[in-house]
């Protein structure tokens, strides 16, 4: 029987067989273009001798010889004898039948096991998908439909911006212009009459309340009468309003007065309060009477007093006055801090002075416990 290839000429089977293809210049490590490794790699060119560069057509490959042509009988021939040499299938074992089919089963099984592994990781994956683009309507929604560079902006904008107190609101003051001036419990004139007052006071000041509240035509004032704390409606006509900055706030039981501007401190001091016989009453009053007393500083009221709205709780008349309460001079050293006055509040005359020629009439003043 031919073979089904030629012989192979004599020779050597080695590097010199003319049959062997020379490698390609670099083979898997060598230069191709686009390589960043270069020449030999990352290593650098692989020692020993290179050999001399190839011709400028490059390595000439040497001829191989011709192969003899197989005829069309000899192929016939050769198909006939492999049909001859074909054997017959021998039959096929019934164990081995029996164990082929239990192997079919195993793998039907775990193609199942597998396809169902398939769907839980699907369903897995679908509902991940699900509550992500659930997630995203919902950030849509509540920043009620926002494109991301105006969430974003949004987001800027909100850590950047900090908390502002708001703008400080002067007081209004009432300087009365008629000669009596009319007090109701409403702002109407056929309301009940609280009371009436003049245009000045016993001390020859213009009379000067502090306002509360306001409606068209009419000012909610605070009252200098008993009780304290009364409040009033006077017609807006009959008054006018001026604005001041300043405060007054007083805590008894610190014996502690503070003076305000605009909102912020601006003077502190130590004070005298009244005895537990004669408290200083508590409440919001403002300045009515300011008496300049420079020309007897060491007198029982210092060098300058600030008559205020309130009266003294316990006291209906005092020293021939109707028991009115005042900031006044004549904290001696020896008692501030303590409470040894009749009801009036006691600092130093250099704070007094400083007081008085900053507040105007009608300044708020807040007695604290």
């Amino acid at each position: 029987m031919p073979p089904s290839n030629p012989p192979r000429p004599p020779g050597p089977p080695g590097p010199d067989d003319p049959r062997r293809r020379p490698p390609r210049a670099g083979g898997l490590e060598g230069p191709r273009p686009g390589r960043l490794e270069g020449l030999g790699g990352l290593e650098g060119p692989p020692p020993g001798p290179q050999g001399p560069p190839p011709g400028p057509r490059g390595p000439q490959r040497p001829s191989r010889p011709p192969r003899p042509k197989a005829t069309k009988k000899a192929a016939a021939g050769a198909a006939a004898a492999a049909g001859a040499a074909a054997t017959p299938r021998p039959p096929r074992d019934p164990s081995r039948a029996a164990a082929d089919d239990t192997d079919a089963g195993g793998r039907t099984a775990r193609r199942a096991a597998a396809k169902r592994r398939s769907r839980r990781r699907a369903f897995a994956i679908g509902a991940a998908i699900v509550l992500l683009a659930g997630g995203g309507a919902a950030f849509a929604l509540s920043s009620g439909g926002k494109s991301e560079a105006q969430a974003r902006a949004t987001l800027k904008h909100a850590r950047t911006t900090t908390t502002t107190l708001p703008a400080f609101q002067a007081f209004t003051t009432l300087t009365t212009k008629v000669p009596e001036l009319t007090a109701y419990e409403q702002p109407s004139e056929t309301s009940k009459v609280v009371s009436t007052f003049s245009d000045t006071t016993d001390y020859k000041q213009p009379r000067t309340l502090l306002a509360v509240n306001t409606e068209p035509g009419w000012w909610q004032a605070l009252l200098p009468m008993r009780p304290n704390g009364s409040m009033g409606w006077v017609r807006d006509a009959d008054v006018t309003p001026a604005n001041t900055n300043f405060e007054i706030r007083i805590s008894v039981s610190a014996h502690y007065l503070a003076l305000y501007e605009s909102g912020e401190k601006v003077l502190e001091a130590q004070t005298v309060m009244g005895k537990p016989q004669t408290p200083t009453p508590l409440g919001k009053f403002y300045v009515t009477d300011p008496v300049d007393l420079q020309s007897r500083p060491n007198g029982a009221y210092g060098a300058y007093a600030l008559g205020i709205s309130g009266y003294s709780e316990v006291l209906k008349t005092f020293n021939g006055g109707p028991g009115q309460i005042a900031i006044h001079g004549n904290g001696q050293l020896n008692t501030v801090g303590t409470d040894v006055s009749n009801g009036c509040i006691r600092v130093f005359n250099d704070i007094i002075l400083q007081i008085a020629t900053k507040v105007p009439l009608g300044t708020p003043v807040t007695i604290e416990a």
